[in-house]
This record gives C-alpha cells, structure tokens and sequence, in this order.
C-alpha cells in the first residue's frame, strides 16, 4: 500500500527495546507514550486551560514547520551514511574501519526509523488539527490531545538529539584521534 505507515512503527518501536534488540523498555513505553497522556491530564487539571482558536493553529505552524525540517534532516543523515571511508592499507585497520562504519549504520538506522515516526506523528497531528478546525469546536479535549501530541514529539526528539549526539561525537573523535 502506498500510503502504509505500519513499518515506520514497526521500525521505531525496534529502537525501544533493550541493547540486546529482544525486548521493548517498559521504562521506554511509560516515559514515550504514557507519561505525555498524563502530563496532558495533569496540566488540563490543574491549569483548565481555556480553549483559544490559537491553539489550532499554533499546531498546525508547529508541526507543519517540523515536518519540513525533519525530512530534510533525514536526506542530510543519508548523505553521511553514503560517505565512505578511504579504504585503510592494513588489515587491522580495515577491520576496525568495518567495526566504526557498522555502528555507524546502526546508530544512523535507530536515527532514521525516529526520524520517519516524528513524520509521521507530525502528519498525524496536522490532520487531527485540521479536524479540530473543520469541527470548529475548541474544547478541553482538543487541548489535551494536542498537549499529548507535542509532549510526545518533544520527548522523542531528545531521543533523536541524544542518538545523534552519540553517532556525531564518534566521527569527531574518531577524526581527532587520526589527525
């Protein structure tokens, strides 16, 4: 199907489980997906919000603008997974190059499958957005919904920066110790 978003889950949801790939974090699910819907509740009862037409729209700017950037991001990440590396003149070098460029696959893969599953949370809230706009009602409820959507967006992207981090400080060390 061309519009089948069940492997870009799929795939996100291999970067939730623990090093050993056999199983997801329950730490991972609770902090990614459970604590959003609570943090959601908690701020609809103790602030009560009013609903703004605002809120729609400031949505629909963020998540637009973020979905622009998120993809270009990931053309960027497949540039540098298409960059080799100066094949080495020794053995011990090659493999250790070998060892560096699969991490870095693996790293870039964890980055990628994020990456898409941000898209498609992004498309997701935009749609819902528009709804809530064609629907006209503003509630609390729609508040809430889009509290869950950008306190989980945001707690996945600092997985992103945190998985981007680590493949990026591996090539400038990697570059410092060569030079």
């Amino acid at each position: 199907m061309k519009i089948g978003v069940s492997r870009i889950v799929k795939d996100h949801f291999r970067t939730l489980r623990d090093p050993e790939g056999k199983r997801v974090l329950l730490g991972d699910l609770v902090l990614f997906y459970f604590m959003p819907i609570a943090f959601g509740f908690v701020i609809i009862d103790l602030t009560d919000p009013s609903p703004r037409t605002d809120w729609i729209d400031q949505a629909l700017t963020f998540f637009g603008i973020f979905l622009a950037l998120l993809i270009n991001v990931q053309v960027a990440l497949f540039a540098i997974l298409q960059r080799g590396r100066a094949d080495p003149s020794n053995k011990k070098r090659e493999a250790l190059q070998q060892d560096e460029l699969e991490l870095r696959r693996t790293l870039l893969g964890q980055v990628n499958a994020t990456l898409s599953y941000l898209n498609l949370v992004c498309v997701i809230a935009i749609a819902a957005s528009l709804l809530m706009s064609v629907v006209g009602t503003e509630t609390r409820t729609t508040v809430l919904i889009l509290l869950i959507f950008y306190v989980h967006f945001l707690l996945t992207m600092m997985m992103v920066l945190k998985r981007a981090h680590a493949l990026f400080q591996k090539e400038y060390d990697g570059q410092t110790s060569r030079a």
